[in-house]
């Protein structure tokens, strides 16, 4: 047996069949946690330790790229996966923003 014969059938070699993914994260993008004066004018827009607008845009994106991922059909709806965050606001709307992504 030679690694070139191996190599060649490697389209023989059965995949197996996908069952379960874990995906640990953190959030997306927020602000500060502590009021900062030289961005004083982000704190106008989002409230401190809040998820930001491109926050959103990298979880929902995350979502989409994992959806993306993963075989055909692996994920029908929102029944197919469970999400567990903390109960800081930041990490739900991430949470919500990833599964948006993923369905």
């Amino acid at each position: 047996f030679s690694i070139l014969s191996i190599l060649l059938n490697l389209n023989k070699i059965p995949v197996p069949e996908t069952k379960m993914v874990i995906n640990i994260f953190r959030h997306g993008a927020r602000t500060p946690k502590h009021y900062i004066e030289e961005i004083e004018p982000i704190f106008n827009k989002y409230p401190l330790g809040s998820l930001t607008d491109n926050g959103w845009r990298m979880q929902f994106l995350l979502g989409k790229y994992l959806k993306q991922r993963l075989p055909t059909n692996f994920i029908k709806g929102p029944k197919d996966f469970l999400l567990i965050c903390s109960y800081k606001e930041r990490t739900i709307n991430s949470g919500i923003s990833f599964a948006s992504g993923l369905v």
